[in-house]
């Protein structure tokens, strides 16, 4: 700690104590999915990746759990109707990161009544289920816009 000053380390300190957080406010969120007691907002930074697949990330807030919220990278083939998760990490209500299990990044074929039937819906056909929605600034803005949606839904059917 040599050179770092009673400024750096009081600093340091503070860098420490601070929860580590998912917060991202340069990516914005498109609605995707609402209801069941979970909201599902689609990364409107999209981009093709190869073999015709388009990469992008799902956040999904959850209404009960350990876990409040996910993030997840997914790859989605229209031409073929076929997703794979690439990547989850789930989080804490306070952002921070949760343990999380080995993802099966195997490509599967999108099924009717799943999220990846409305995410092809969405980026494939250009379908918006929520046209009066605009789109949100940041996880923060996300999370509490979910809360929100979950709070006016009500408790998820049982």
């Amino acid at each position: 700690m040599r050179g770092v000053g009673k400024w750096g380390i009081a600093a340091i300190a503070l860098l420490a104590a601070t929860p580590v957080r998912a917060v991202d406010d340069r990516h914005s969120y498109s609605l995707i999915n609402a209801g069941g007691g979970r909201v599902d907002f689609a990364d409107q930074a999209a981009h093709m990746g190869q073999n015709g697949f388009v990469n992008f990330s799902i956040l999904t807030v959850l209404a009960t759990g350990n876990v409040a919220y996910s993030l997840r990278d997914v790859s989605l083939n229209c031409a073929k109707a076929e997703i794979a998760t690439l990547t989850n990490t789930n989080y804490a209500a306070n952002g921070a990161p949760l343990p999380s299990e080995p993802v099966d990044s195997t490509i599967q074929p999108i099924t009717t009544g799943t999220l990846g039937q409305a995410l092809q819906a969405v980026v494939c056909n250009g379908v918006d289920p929520f046209p009066r929605s605009k789109a949100i600034l940041g996880i923060t803005a996300a999370v509490a816009k979910a809360h929100d949606l979950i709070a006016a839904m009500g408790p998820p059917a049982k």
